[in-house]
């Protein structure tokens, strides 16, 4: 890592894809405003024709760490760039589980959590009621161990959930929102 935040583009074809990894421990609690002023203007400034972000962090969870206190910050200070700036996944861990959520109404940006690599975490039924309050979809929850794979095109992005035996559970694929 070059820094504790920092971005960096891969070209995929004939199209730019522009990753953004954040520090989470201290964008949650809004403690670093140096840091949040640098990722809008990342966004603002994006030459990728998609963009990712990705911190430790999740902004919804139904998990363990789902709960408003834990995704408080990050629901006040990150969300809502993502949405404005169409930010097409927001990859997440932390929480012990493997998890893809989406916002009911206007489906932008897609929210993944891999964090089951060497721990595993049942649902929170507080999360749960979270989540659900801020208008957000749980579309898939898996509390046993496994990763997240993506493979990206010009025109899409596909997510695979795999388990510890290679087996593809649940998987998703998703156009471009800045392409809308």
């Amino acid at each position: 890592m070059p820094s504790l935040y920092y971005s960096f583009y891969k070209t995929v074809g004939t199209k730019k894809v522009h990753f953004v990894l954040l520090d989470t421990d201290t964008v949650r609690w809004g403690r670093d405003k140096t840091q949040l002023d640098w990722f809008k203007r990342q966004l603002q400034s994006s030459q990728g024709d998609w963009i990712i972000v990705i911190g430790h962090h999740p902004i919804y969870s139904t998990g363990y760490h789902g709960v408003w206190s834990s995704t408080r910050g990050m629901y006040e200070n990150i969300r809502p760039l993502l949405e404005k700036y169409k930010v097409a996944l927001y990859i997440c861990g932390h929480d012990h589980s493997l998890q893809h959520l989406q916002k009911s109404r206007s489906h932008v940006v897609d929210y993944v959590i891999s964090g089951s690599g060497s721990k595993s975490d049942s649902t929170d039924s507080d999360a749960q009621e979270y989540v659900r309050s801020r208008g957000i979809k749980s579309v898939m929850f898996y509390p046993d161990h496994g990763f997240v794979g993506f493979e990206i095109t010009e025109a899409q992005v596909r997510v695979a959930y795999i388990d510890t035996y290679g087996r593809i559970i649940y998987s998703f694929t998703k156009g471009n929102p800045r392409a809308v």
